[in-house]
Formats: structure tokens, C-alpha cells, sequence
């Protein structure tokens, strides 16, 4: 005695298939371990040949029972266009994006410039191709994923503040929605007038949010006024001769007679030569001085001069 074991009925048919129009014709198969298979064209057996489209339906018999499956024929359109998305920006250039055939109205296969054959991907930043391929034809797909460019402040022609100036800084990029200042502000730029650190909250016309900070000094070059006459009469007005800093953090103060003899030194910006030479009131007369300066940003420098002293 022999014995046979029958296996059940399985279907391998896809759920769609497409015509290609015109004399073309289809032939479906896929009904596995059928003694039997009746197709709704009228067909019996393994295989149908199908010249049109529609919704048709096949029947497979063992032993076992029957398996009834439905499947689909669409007719190709020669004018499709593949939609996988449209080109988009991301704040983060790890920041997954879902691309590809979403609508999937004909099967097909697909093949990615990354190797991929899905006809969805979650795609980083970068520009995707894809080939959407079945036995009509193929169309192909582009979309491009970029990195939101970066914005901040834009850097000025220095970081220095001194007294009395103003600086305008701004944000370097016109794609701003929004600039918040630390100070409060909200615009593309703000004017400052005092050193110290700015920063700015940004967010962008794709709702990117970027910070940025600059700071500012106030190691400004050195300034220097001497004045060109002085009277030491004891009236309270202008009775001693003094040197106006700038930004000067060392110095060397020193003033001679026409004869070449010095009369004062000082290294204290607050110190004023009161027109006593040794114990002596100094006389009336041209003097000279010489100033030798450091300035906040290290700059030396020399001065030169004369002045005249009146009683």
C-alpha cells in the first residue's frame, strides 16, 4: 500500500498586475498544489491569459478543499509620474524624513541610489534617486533632503566698544522668522553701546532654532589730550597741568625747561605738575614734555610737545 500526502491549496498570486495596453497580453499564475483551477475568464488550469483589465477571481481544488483568491489588472498609464515627495529642509542633519512611492498605484519594483529596493525609506539628509520599475515600463523619482544652513550673528569688523561708540550687529542670514536678543529685542539687529556678551535665540523660516553669542571689549587704542597752556596763580582755575587718558593702563609723564633740565616725573595718571620746579615756583616760559604710553590693546607709543606757563 502506497500513501500520498496532499498538501492544501496556496495562493502566490500577487493582489495587482498591470496591462500595458494594446496587443499586450498577461499571463497569471500562482495557484500552487491545484489539481484543479478555474480562473473567472473561463480558464481552466495553471496558467490564464488575460488581455484586458478588471477584477478577476481564480478558484484552486485538491483533496484538501479549495482556496479561492481574488486579484487585480490595471491598465498602465504611459504618462505616470512617480511622486516620492517633496524636496524639504531639516533642522538636524540625522533627523529622518519619510520618502518614497507612498501612493504605490502600480506594482513595481523599486531600486534606490542607496541599494535599497523598499518603495518607502526614512532618508537623512541627501539627494535620493529611484527607479520604479514593472513590466510596462519605469519611471524614475529625485528628491532632495537638505541641512538647514546655519545662521548666526554676523561677525562685525572688530569686538570693541569704547567710550561713546555704538555698534550695529545682525543676524547674518535673511531666512530668519524670529531673533530674540538676551536684552530683550526682537529683530534681525540691534544697536549696542556697551561691552559685554550678546546672544540671540533664532528660528528660522523652516522653524529651525539656532543660538548664537558675540562678545565685546572695551580695550579701545589709547587716547591722549595735553593742553597747550596752563596758569599756576593760585585762582582755582586751570592752576595745574595735566595730562587726559584714554584707555591708557601705563605711562611715563616727564617736563623740562629750555634748558633741558627736568622739572617733573610721574607715573600716576592722577598726578598734575603744579608748577613748582624742586622748591622753587618755576618761571614763566615755553616747557617741553615727553609721554611715553601703553595702551589697553599693548600699543606703545611717544609724545612730544611744549606748552606755555603763565602766572
Amino acid at each position: 500500500m502506497s500513501l500520498t500526502i496532499q498538501e492544501p491549496v496556496i495562493s502566490n498570486l500577487l493582489e495587482r498586475y498591470v496591462f500595458c495596453g494594446g496587443n499586450d497580453t498577461l499571463a497569471v499564475s500562482g495557484i500552487v498544489n491545484s489539481t484543479l483551477t478555474a480562473w473567472s475568464n473561463g480558464v481552466i488550469g495553471d496558467t490564464t491569459k488575460l488581455t484586458e483589465s478588471g477584477v478577476f477571481t481564480v478558484i484552486g481544488n485538491n483533496v484538501c478543499g479549495a482556496l479561492t483568491d481574488t486579484f487585480s489588472v490595471l491598465d498602465w498609464d504611459t504618462n505616470y509620474t512617480l511622486q516620492i515627495g517633496k524636496d524639504t529642509t531639516v533642522c538636524n542633519e540625522s533627523t529622518l524624513v519619510s520618502i518614497g512611492d507612498t501612493l504605490q498605484n502600480f506594482p513595481f519594483s523599486y531600486s534606490w541610489n542607496t541599494n535599497e529596493t523598499e518603495p518607502i525609506l526614512n532618508a537623512v539628509a541627501g539627494d535620493y534617486t529611484v527607479t520604479a520599475s514593472n513590466r510596462c515600463g519605469s519611471v524614475d523619482g529625485f528628491i532632495s533632503i537638505k541641512t538647514a544652513n546655519p545662521i548666526g550673528i554676523e561677525p562685525p569688523s572688530d569686538l570693541i566698544i569704547c567710550p561713546g561708540e555704538s555698534k550695529l550687529i545682525a543676524i547674518e542670514n535673511v531666512e530668519v522668522q524670529s531673533a530674540i536678543w538676551s536684552e530683550g529685542t526682537d529683530s534681525i539687529s540691534v544697536l549696542i553701546s556697551a561691552p559685554g556678551t550678546y546672544s540671540a535665540n533664532i528660528i528660522d523660516t523652516n522653524g529651525c532654532y539656532f543660538y548664537d553669542e558675540i562678545s565685546f571689549t572695551d580695550s579701545c587704542p589709547g587716547k591722549i589730550k595735553v593742553p597747550n597752556v596752563f596758569t599756576p596763580n593760585s585762582d582755582g582755575i586751570n592752576d595745574e597741568y595735566c595730562v587726559q587718558l584714554e584707555n591708557v593702563v601705563d605711562f611715563t609723564f616727564s617736563i623740562y625747561d629750555r634748558w633741558g633740565h627736568q622739572v617733573f616725573l610721574s607715573e600716576n595718571s592722577k598726578q598734575c605738575w603744579d608748577g613748582q620746579s624742586l622748591i622753587n615756583k618755576a618761571a614763566n616760559g615755553v616747557y617741553f614734555y615727553i609721554l611715553d604710553t601703553t595702551d589697553a590693546l599693548g600699543e606703545t607709543a611717544s609724545y612730544r610737545g611744549s606748552f606755555t606757563l603763565l602766572r
